[in-house]
């Protein structure tokens, strides 16, 4: 199976339904798109190990739009650290009513994905060369986020700590994780900051849900970390 063929789009619709989420032949050509520009920049930039059609297929896309039953429609979605665009440009082309907003602190990774909007058509969608600390959502005309979510900080504690100041009122912070989570919710433990407003966030002050689902063909069990803050 070559990555961007038929059967490769197949390959990722039959893992899409297993997961209960409806992948249509315009998006799989999207997704393939994706890959085929993926590999392309990888010759040049170090932009994923991850090369193996199957592999690609699942643990970079499919394990991206997991967690599309969890962003409500029409959302404003922050990736931070969004490297080769996971899980913000596929959940994008799942959901296209969403905004969306993707920072990285490699430019040579941001070319990439402003190339990659280019080349799939996508509109209602920037990145920025910045760290999330660093971003100023009124500079960028976006306002604060509906959804912050990220598949590559590894320290919850660090990722919440970013990810709050950008978070509007009853917005949520969602992580993509392996089997490790639990030891990065005992980070959030010890988690504290102080919010431009001057209120004082600790683990107290959110609720955390986790929800299991395992990717198909690997049979690899993954973790959605969903945060909120506290009414």
């Amino acid at each position: 199976m070559k990555t961007g063929s038929e059967q490769w789009e197949r390959f990722l619709i039959d893992g899409a339904r297993q997961m209960n989420i409806n992948i249509t032949n315009n998006m799989a050509g999207r997704f393939s798109l994706y890959a085929l520009e993926l590999l392309k920049w990888n010759n040049k930039i170090n932009l994923t190990a991850i090369t193996n059609p199957k592999d690609m297929a699942v643990k970079h896309f499919l394990d991206s739009i997991a967690p599309l039953s969890y962003i409500p429609a029409g959302s404003s979605l922050l990736d931070i650290g969004s490297g080769a665009g996971f899980p913000g440009i596929p959940l994008k082309i799942v959901m296209p009513d969403i905004s969306c907003c993707l920072v990285d602190s490699s430019r040579k990774k941001v070319s990439f994905l402003k190339q990659l909007f280019r080349v799939l058509k996508l509109d209602n969608i920037d990145a920025y060369h910045t760290r999330a600390e660093d971003l100023n959502p009124e500079a960028i005309n976006t306002g604060k986020f509906d959804v912050v979510i990220s598949r590559a900080l590894s320290r919850m504690d660090r990722f919440v700590s970013q990810a709050l100041p950008l978070l509007k009122n009853n917005g949520r912070i969602i992580a993509l994780k392996g089997r490790s989570y639990n030891t990065e919710i005992k980070s959030l433990q010890s988690f504290k900051k102080t919010m431009p407003d001057g209120r004082k966030m600790n683990y107290g002050n959110i609720e955390l849900d986790v929800h299991e689902y395992t990717l198909p063909f690997v049979s690899q069990d993954r973790f959605i970390i969903i945060i909120k803050i506290k009414s």
